[in-house]
Parts: structure tokens; sequence; C-alpha cells
């Protein structure tokens, strides 16, 4: 049996599965933007564009406890969990989907 879903419901899905698997995040969004690609393979040319869906996730590291190799670590494991779940091909080239992690952090104080 196949599921049909579209991109508003696959964006909810992987906003649950995302705060299940990972506490520290606080928050998900979703943009686009168009790439252009440089090199040729089965499916692209030289100068094909492809829009991309970039899922942008936001951790909470306002008690410094995550380290920056912390950060590496889950930015690699958040994608294999998209992978797992959803076969989005992050790694492929002219993948459809990006990964962007944002952090936040405490402000210093000046003055």
């Amino acid at each position: 049996m196949k599921y049909i879903i579209t991109e508003n419901k696959l964006h909810d899905l992987i906003t649950k599965v995302l705060t299940k698997e990972f506490p520290e995040i606080v928050e998900i969004d979703f943009g686009s933007r168009r790439v252009q690609l440089a090199s040729k393979t089965e499916k692209f040319s030289p100068g094909d564009i492809v829009e991309v869906t970039v899922i942008k996730v936001t951790v909470d590291n306002r008690d410094k406890r995550i380290m920056f190799s912390d950060l590496k670590e889950m930015y690699s494991d958040i994608k294999k969990t998209l992978d797992s779940y959803f076969t989005l091909g992050m790694e492929e080239y002219g993948s459809p989907y990006d990964l962007e992690l944002y952090v936040l952090e405490k402000n210093k104080k000046f003055g």
C-alpha cells in the first residue's frame, strides 16, 4: 500500500520526528532556494537548476552544554534520521533537500 504525502504533511511529519528524536531542538522551519549544479550525472547536466527545500533546525544551547564537536555529530545524526524515516537522499548530489543547523546561545552583555 502506498501513501501520498503532500509537502505540508511531510513538513509536519519531519517536525514531529525531529523534535521527538532530538530534545535540544527548539524550532524547525522550512525554506527554499535554487541551486545551480556544476557536475554532470545521470540525472543532471552542468548548469541545471534544482529547487531545494531547506530544513532549518534551531538547537537550544543557552546553557553552553553542547560543544562544537557535538553539534557536528548532531548535524550528521539529523541527516541520517531524516534519511532513515523519509529517504530524502540528502547525501546525494542534486538532492532536493538540504539541512541548516542554527544554534541559540546567550548574548554577552557589554558595558
